[in-house]
């Protein structure tokens, strides 16, 4: 294992000395996202990236039942998948999501997170060796880890901005776990997800505030759709108090 993940390391180290800019080399590493809310399950996700842009590409839930946790329900195989790409040249961050049916772009700052790096707390990962980082981003309190030994600063999710790959990263409310399962190198084009974002129309992204308002008001739609459909006794008055509880809790503007 020790020999594998040197070869790793070596191979990643070898794209960001003198060939960073070549677009036929790329790493993938794979994420295993336990969510603990609502509904309990999985996603089985993937980052894809090279020294300055990033392709998080996030998996189908998969519902964890009761019978022994076993996780066995899944979303339809043709839902649109969510992704996220960041340009760190640009210090900007991409999301393709779907909203009433139609796919949406939505264009934020690159996040910046006031990490505080605890250098004596580290752990192995795979073979690799990392450091403990402790930090607050949109409503919720993260303990990660990530290793010097990758020098990019991106992660799972929207997380990044530390001096290496995070490979595994907790909230502070038990509600979400990512955990790197799998690193590999690729001597061969960008995958297509790369490159969507860098011919975009101007004109059909949307800012992360009209995004969150949509979102929303989509919500209570189906929200009050449902309602209509339950017996009167059981109905629920106000559905407008009904907010959207994903991995964001608060956002800048609500501050």
């Amino acid at each position: 294992m020790r020999s594998v993940t040197h070869g790793i390391i070596i191979g990643i180290l070898w794209c960001y000395c003198g060939h960073a800019q070549n677009s036929a080399h790329y790493t993938k590493v794979s994420y295993t996202t336990s969510l603990e809310k609502d509904l309990s399950g999985q996603r089985f996700s993937e980052l894809l990236f090279t020294s300055s842009h990033a392709c998080y590409i996030e998996g189908e839930f998969k519902v964890k039942t009761t019978q022994e946790n076993a996780i066995v329900k899944e979303e339809a195989g043709n839902e649109l998948k969510v992704l996220y790409y960041t340009n760190q040249l640009e210090k900007k961050l991409y999301t393709r999501d779907k909203l009433d049916k139609k796919i949406v772009y939505v264009e934020e700052k690159t996040p910046v997170i006031a990490w505080e790096i605890h250098q004596n707390s580290v752990q192995n990962i795979m073979g690799l060796t990392c450091v403990k980082a402790t930090g607050s981003f949109r409503g919720r309190e993260y303990t990660v880890y990530f290793t010097p030994d990758i020098p990019v600063p991106f992660g799972p999710w929207k997380l990044q901005g530390l001096p290496g790959l995070i490979l595994e990263a907790k909230d502070h409310l038990n509600q979400v776990h990512f955990m790197a399962t799998k690193i590999k190198q690729y001597k061969e084009e960008l995958p297509k997800e790369f490159f969507r974002f860098q011919t975009l129309d101007k004109n059909k992204i949307i800012t992360l505030q009209e995004y969150v308002t949509q979102r929303d008001k989509e919500i209570q739609a189906k929200v009050r759709k449902l309602i209509a459909t339950m017996p009167r006794e059981s109905k629920v008055n106000n559905s407008k108090s009904y907010k959207y509880q994903g991995l964001e809790l608060t956002y800048e503007w609500e501050e």
